[in-house]
């Protein structure tokens, strides 16, 4: 059988998609290798990946059931899962971090924790957005850290 363009991409996007999966797993390792602030902002970027990924997957995976190429598409699916478990982890992880900063007990500790980590807002940001000086949310910024930190 002689494959066309379309499928001969699927499957050559399906190789590099496991190759940079194999990246992925690295850097999801080190991501949830613990509970800190500067994580999240990974774990964040990682879910948002992994969802582009399952997307293409699924966009793959219909491009070659329509040529029909059953063979090894059992191989794809269960990658396929695999992800979604992953994402789902890593997902749970942000969520246990977000409650965590939910136990700051002061307030503005805890808007300026969920501004920067969660939000990816940078100082200055937060400081036209809380009418604060740039210099003032950095030190606040840093006493908020030291807040979450002693959370456990």
């Amino acid at each position: 059988m002689r494959l066309n363009d379309d499928v001969k991409r699927s499957w050559t996007y399906l190789f590099f998609v496991a190759l940079f999966y194999g990246i992925m797993n690295t850097w999801r390792a080190w991501a949830m290798s613990n509970q800190t602030l500067k994580r999240i902002k990974w774990l964040s970027l990682l879910v948002a990946a992994m969802q582009t990924e399952i997307d293409d997957i699924d966009a793959s995976l219909s491009a070659l059931e329509k040529a029909g190429v059953g063979c090894r598409l059992h191989t794809v699916i269960e990658y396929r899962q695999m992800v979604l478990e992953d994402q789902k982890a890593v997902i749970e992880k942000r969520n246990a971090i977000i409650k965590r900063i939910s136990r700051v007990d002061d307030e503005l500790y805890r808007k300026i924790l969920v501004g920067r980590y969660v939000d990816g807002m940078s100082c200055e940001e937060l400081a036209e957005e809380l009418h604060y000086s740039n210099g003032y949310v950095i030190w606040l910024s840093k006493r908020a850290h030291a807040a979450f930190e002693a959370i456990h």
